[in-house]
């Protein structure tokens, strides 16, 4: 695609936006421009991601003595939706940091983790989802996951 220049003060410009003023409001738009009869888009406004997120990050067990050596805990339905952006959206979920905690799915919007833990211990770790829309644009969350399993000692 090529770049769109224009004359602004004496120097040549790109410009980052379009705005059209629509019902008493300004409105960013894409741009198109018409070369040997047809329409081509030159540029087209960059719409930012939000995500919001909610649910459980947080998951624990208990047992009476005797009990066992580990158990494996659970927690999770822990959902990131995000919108805005250009086309569809993807979601890419990483533990960046803490212990080893497994996630039920990396490309799901929602999510839950588990792990093996030891009697009387608790892990935890970092995870981050990153939201990528179809023109390559992102944006992230990260949630700390905690699970325990403890005793009557």
């Amino acid at each position: 695609m090529a770049t769109l220049r224009i004359k602004s003060g004496g120097i040549m410009r790109t410009p980052t936006a379009v705005w059209v003023r629509s019902g008493g409001a300004w409105h960013k738009r894409a741009m198109y421009v018409r070369i040997g009869g047809t329409w081509h888009q030159a540029w087209t406004p960059v719409v930012p991601i939000t995500i919001t997120a909610s649910g459980n990050s947080y998951g624990s067990a208990f047992a009476n003595e005797p009990a066992p050596g580990s158990m494996n805990v659970g927690a999770g339905n822990y959902t990131v939706s995000g919108s805005g952006g250009t086309g569809a959206l993807s979601y890419s979920w990483a533990r960046i940091g803490g212990d080893v905690i497994n996630i039920s799915s990396t490309t799901a919007q929602t999510v839950s983790w588990s792990a093996s833990i030891p009697k009387n211990t608790s892990k935890s770790a970092t995870f981050r989802c990153t939201v990528t829309d179809t023109a390559g644009q992102s944006a992230f969350h990260d949630v700390t996951v905690y699970l325990d399993y403890f005793t009557d000692f």
